[in-house]
């Protein structure tokens, strides 16, 4: 059995913020939204009416928090806040 605990759980534990709560924070900033509208499997674009600039936005801001790098390859497979969070908890 496996007892470490991964980075969002230990963040949680020492009252840090989650890369889900960061997320959403980040996207409601940018489209001027309360972060209850956000949802892991809402569309950034359809669902929250971000365009491709915000998108762009969204993405250059999270990987300057996350010190990451996003290759612009990657940007279509953006496509909701989980989708977000799928590729920070795969990339850091």
């Amino acid at each position: 059995m496996n007892n470490e605990l991964s980075l969002d759980q230990l963040e949680n534990v020492s009252g840090g913020v989650t890369t889900q709560e960061q997320v959403y924070q980040v996207v409601a900033d940018y489209l001027d939204l309360d972060v209850s509208q956000i949802s892991s499997g809402c569309s950034l674009t359809e669902d929250l009416g971000a365009d491709r600039y915000d998108l762009l936005d969204i993405i250059n801001k999270l990987g300057e928090i996350y010190n990451i790098r996003i290759p612009e390859r990657d940007y279509a497979r953006l496509q909701t806040p989980g989708d977000l969070i799928e590729y920070i908890q795969n990339h850091r």
